[in-house]
C-alpha cells in the first residue's frame, strides 16, 4: 500500500515539475547578449557572452506557440521585417538537459533553448563549427 502511495506521489511530482518548467518559459523575452564561438570543442561554461543592444523579442505562449521578430523560421512579413511563428515543445521523458525545441512550419526543428539562471539561451545550428547562442531576459 505504501509503495503504491509513494509511486503515485512521485509521478505527481514529476508531472508538476515538468509543468512548472514549461510555465517558467511562458512570456516575452528580450535579446540581451550573444555568444559566437568558432571552437566546436569548447565547453559551454568557458564561453563568454557579449552584451548587445537589440530589439529582438521571443514570445512564448501558454498554448505552446511562439512568435519572434528574429529570423528563426526564415519568414518575412510586409516591409521586409523578420517574422517567425511556430510551436515549441518540451519532452518530459528522457530530457535530462531540459531542452525545448522550436518547430517552424515545414522546417525540421533545428533550434532549441534552455532556461538557465532566469535567462533563456537559444541555440542556433552550427553544424560542428562552433556555437551561436542568443541570450534573453524577461
Amino acid at each position: 500500500m505504501f509503495i503504491k502511495f509513494y509511486s503515485a506521489l512521485a509521478i505527481l511530482f514529476v508531472l508538476s515539475s515538468c509543468t512548472s518548467i514549461k510555465n517558467n518559459a511562458v512570456g516575452t523575452w528580450k535579446l540581451i547578449a550573444e555568444i559566437n564561438s568558432e571552437n566546436p570543442y569548447a565547453n559551454r561554461s568557458s564561453l563568454k557572452e557579449t552584451k548587445i543592444v537589440s530589439d529582438g523579442l521571443l514570445t512564448l505562449n501558454k498554448d505552446s506557440t511562439f512568435t519572434s521578430n528574429l529570423s528563426l523560421c526564415n519568414g518575412y512579413n510586409e516591409g521586409g521585417i523578420y517574422a517567425s511563428k511556430g510551436k515549441y515543445t518540451f519532452k518530459k521523458n528522457r530530457n535530462p538537459d531540459k531542452l525545448f525545441r522550436i518547430e517552424c512550419p515545414g522546417i525540421y526543428p533545428i533550434h532549441y533553448f534552455i532556461i538557465k539562471e532566469k535567462k533563456l539561451e537559444l541555440y542556433f545550428p552550427s553544424f560542428g563549427s562552433g556555437y551561436r547562442i542568443k541570450i534573453f531576459e524577461r
